[in-house]
């Protein structure tokens, strides 16, 4: 169960829209998911824990997740196809 959760989670983060979640990574162990990588604001690390906080078998969420500014020049969201301009 332990790496169908972890990849649920990976894939979650990597659909979510936002480039800055697809370097997230995942360790999933007795109920509790840790979130570890770099985001550039404060506002997708919390993004990144509601994305995977429902799954089914976690319990808790570890975010771990570092917030560095230097990454802000590097963000950018990814609109599904038909919905960009």
């Amino acid at each position: 169960m332990g790496l169908e959760v972890r990849t649920m989670a990976e894939a979650r983060l990597r659909r979510s829209g936002y480039s800055a979640l697809r370097d997230v990574n995942c360790v999933f162990h007795d109920g509790m998911l840790t979130l570890r990588g770099r985001v550039p604001t404060h506002y997708l690390k919390q993004v990144a824990q509601q994305r995977v906080r429902e799954l089914e078998g976690v319990r808790w969420v570890n975010n771990q997740i570092e917030v560095s500014s230097s990454l802000r020049q590097d963000v950018s969201v990814v609109l599904p196809s038909g919905l960009g301009a």
